[in-house]
This record gives structure tokens, sequence and C-alpha cells, in this order.
């Protein structure tokens, strides 16, 4: 029980990281990597938006590729190659904050999304309606920004200044915090549907984890006793219940709490050289 409080505590110092790395008015990596290209940019979320580079690959704007936003894609995107959506589960304060309020909502009054619809067609199908939206004369990237709102919400709570409530506003904080966060079971509701960032990552750690060099979950199926704590941690659904458990590596965002609950030591978070090849439920994309 320590050892799960302790690794509780280390999980939220990483949230904290992210909210200083990524977000004003803190925001020290766009500092640090402005202040090396000697740019007169604002730093801040938008400086660094994970969602322009695939909107400007479809858009033909090639000259914007080259930017802060595109560099730390790219940086995303290896990290999730070798060690699964790393940003996700551990430095993104923007998908951790409807999974902790979630916790304060009884389990009996929330929505369990994964047992309702398959995330997997749902997030892909959205990936590509983002992707395709331009050649269509539009753009969703900045009109349901979550990070944004996070943002927003840090600055608020500094300066007392709540800024412009649109529509678009008012609709994303309902769909992110509440219908998607609060009111859903492990509260990474929009995480699992509607996050075109988190679906690239889980796409490329679909990939590298066919390599054995590189980090995943990892499941001893003969030291499970099907206890499925697993199951009830997992804020996104990727552990399905059985003797032994099965796991959805299309869902999953390497945050290892089921790691740091299993009481037998069955799942581990290591490289495919040190553990069994585990079984897992295959979805076809």
């Amino acid at each position: 029980m320590r050892q799960q409080k302790l690794e509780e505590f280390y999980r939220v110092g990483w949230y904290l990281a992210g909210l200083l790395l990524f977000f004003s008015p803190f925001a020290l990596y766009q500092k640090a990597v402005l202040y090396l290209f000697d740019s007169t940019k604002m730093p801040n979320i938008h400086t660094m938006c994970l969602r322009t580079p695939l909107l400007n690959l479809m858009n033909g704007n090639w000259n914007s590729i080259i930017s802060l936003s595109t560099i730390s894609f790219v940086i995303v995107l290896a990290a999730a190659f070798i060690a699964g959506p790393f940003f996700c589960g551990r430095l993104c304060p923007t998908g951790a904050l409807p999974e902790y309020l979630s916790r304060l909502i009884p389990e009996r009054w929330q929505l369990n999304w994964n047992q309702i619809v398959d995330p997997v067609p749902v997030r892909y199908g959205f990936l590509a309606g983002f992707l395709l939206a331009p050649f269509f004369g539009g753009t969703i990237a900045h009109a349901y920004c979550n990070f944004y709102l996070t943002e927003k919400l840090l600055l608020i709570g500094m300066n007392q200044d709540i800024g412009l409530l649109t529509s678009t506003v008012i609709i994303t904080t309902f769909l992110w915090l509440v219908l998607f966060g609060m009111m859903a079971r492990g509260g990474r509701g929009f995480c699992s549907f509607l996050c075109p960032v988190g679906t690239m990552q889980s796409f490329m750690h679909r990939i590298g984890a066919k390599f054995r060099f590189t980090y995943r979950i990892c499941q001893n199926q003969a030291r499970c006793n099907g206890c499925q704590l697993c199951v009830r941690r997992c804020p996104m659904g990727a552990w399905q219940g059985g003797t032994p458990v099965r796991h959805n590596r299309n869902h999953c965002i390497t945050c290892r709490q089921c790691v740091n609950v299993c009481p037998t030591g069955a799942i581990s978070f290591s490289s495919g050289k040190k553990q069994p090849v585990m079984i897992e439920k295959e979805v076809i994309l």
C-alpha cells in the first residue's frame, strides 16, 4: 500500500512537471527552445501545438513545417515508438485533470464508455476527419482544444481573468471535463475518443511494440490470479476481465497504474527482450 501511494505521488509529480514545462505562464520548454532559436514568439501551449504539424502537412503549408510544434510532435511520436504514449501517461495534465476529478464521483453514477462504444474505430475515424477537414475548407484543430482550456484554467487561477467564453469553449469544456471526464469511468473518455495526438501516439506504440528493444506493458500470464485490480485501476479501459486478464494495446497510455496495483507482479513495464510475449486482444484498424 505504501509503495502504491509513493507511485501515485510520483505520477502526480510528473504531471506537475508537464504543467511547468508546457503551459503558460511557465512554459519552460518553449522558453528554452525559443531562446536557442532567438525567436520572439509567445511561449505558450499554442507555440508547441501538437495538432498543427498534421494540418500543415495536409494543407501543404511547407513553410511552417520546420517549427517548434513540429519538433515537439516528432519528439512525442519518437517517445511513443520507444516507450508507448509517454506524453499521455506521464506528462499531459490535460488528460490527468479529468481522470483525477472522476475519482470524486461514485462509479455507479459513471458511464463506462468502453463498454458502450469501441473507442478504436471512433478515435481513428475522428483522426481521419481531423486530417480531411482542410480539404473541405475547414479545420477543427483549434475549435475544441482542451490543451488551450488547461492553460486558460491555469491563467484564470493566477490572474482571475475568465476571458472569452465562446460556444466551442463551453462545449469542449463540457465534453472534456464532464461527459467524458467526471461522468466517465476512468475519466479519460476525451483521450479515448477525441484526441488526435493520443491516437497518433497509440499508432506509433502499436508499431514500436513489434520490436523487442522497445518498452511496453508486459504480462506474465502464469502469475495472473484474475483479481482484476488492473481492470478497475486502468483509466483507459485497456484491460479486460478474465483469468488471466487480457490487455488491449490500442487503448494503453503506459501510465503503469496496472503495474503498481498488481499483487503478484504479473504486469511490468519493460522491453520485449526481458518479458514473455503476452496475448492481447487484436483489433483490426
